[in-house]
């Protein structure tokens, strides 16, 4: 059995700290969402190749999260175009083409976590090595 006063002196520090934990803490649930962003590929150069940009340093250090969204720019009047892939198909340049745009303006939605893959299959633009025209994006 309790003493009384051990029982006051545990009633006081639970008191004590629920307060200090409410008026510390936000407590409202769930949390609010994160506004989704659009990423334009390539910054000001756009979805292109180059030898003095890389579209994969251009990836480096940006977070991609569920619900973002890819902005491909680029001249569609030239042949190119975007495609996602997957690995085996970003890893060797060639795509079946089966989910491929070509407006030149492409917005494509990041809708699923883990790696995601980008290439054009304009005959050579995606095998330039690091300054080829494809990305991989992690999504969050």
């Amino acid at each position: 059995m309790w003493s009384p006063l051990v029982v006051m002196i545990m009633v006081s520090m639970a008191v004590v700290f629920q307060c200090d934990v409410a008026g510390g803490i936000n407590l409202k649930w769930p949390p609010p969402p994160r506004k989704a962003v659009t990423h334009t590929v390539g910054g000001s150069n756009g979805w292109g190749w180059s030898t003095s940009s890389s579209l994969a340093e251009w990836v480096k250090g940006k977070a991609f999260n569920l619900g973002d969204t890819l902005h491909f720019m680029y001249s569609s009047s030239s042949g190119h175009n975007v495609n996602r892939v997957n690995e085996t198909e970003y890893n060797n340049c060639k795509t079946k083409g089966d989910n491929l745009w070509t407006s030149g303006s492409d917005y494509i939605k990041l809708n699923q976590t883990g790696w995601q893959y980008f290439i054009c299959n304009y005959p050579g633009a995606c095998g330039f090595g690091d300054t080829g025209m494809k990305i991989k994006v992690y999504v969050n």
